[in-house]
């Protein structure tokens, strides 16, 4: 099977996000994922089926994403999402909160997922990280 290029999984994860098509998403996760906050509070979630879940639980509690930018690397996806949640529509300024989404792929799934609150820490993860059996990221 011919492998996918960067642009096409980050199309197909946009999509994933903003439609809750949980078997979308499952096809794009690998079994052994790793997904880490951005918060100190959030624990790292293990395995495609406890990301699926958390995901789930998430739009089923009104969390609704939306893509403001991407950005594709040989072997990482970085989408910048507005996160709007209900459960914080009684804050100060009540705007979406925007995160970067950082996505390490291996064999054209995605193996590591971690958020950030600022772009220069996103993007620098992208460009310098290296997963094991990945390599550098570089830009396309």
């Amino acid at each position: 099977m011919p492998s996918r290029t960067p642009r096409s999984i980050a199309s197909d994860l946009r999509d994933a996000l903003h439609t809750a098509d949980a078997r979308l998403l499952e096809a794009l996760l690998h079994p052994r994922v790793l997904w880490v906050g951005a918060g100190p509070g959030e624990p790292p979630r293990h395995g495609r089926a406890e990301v699926l879940r958390w995901y789930q639980d998430r739009h089923d509690q009104g969390v609704r994403v939306r893509t403001e930018e991407t950005f594709t690397f040989p072997t990482v996806v970085v989408l910048a999402l507005q996160i709007t949640d209900p459960a914080m529509a009684g804050t100060a300024d009540g705007r979406p909160a925007l995160y970067y989404r950082v996505f390490h792929l291996c064999h054209d799934q995605v193996i590591r997922i971690r958020d950030y609150t600022e772009r220069t820490h996103a993007l620098a993860a992208a460009h310098g990280s290296v997963i094991p059996g990945l390599g550098h990221a570089s830009p396309m």
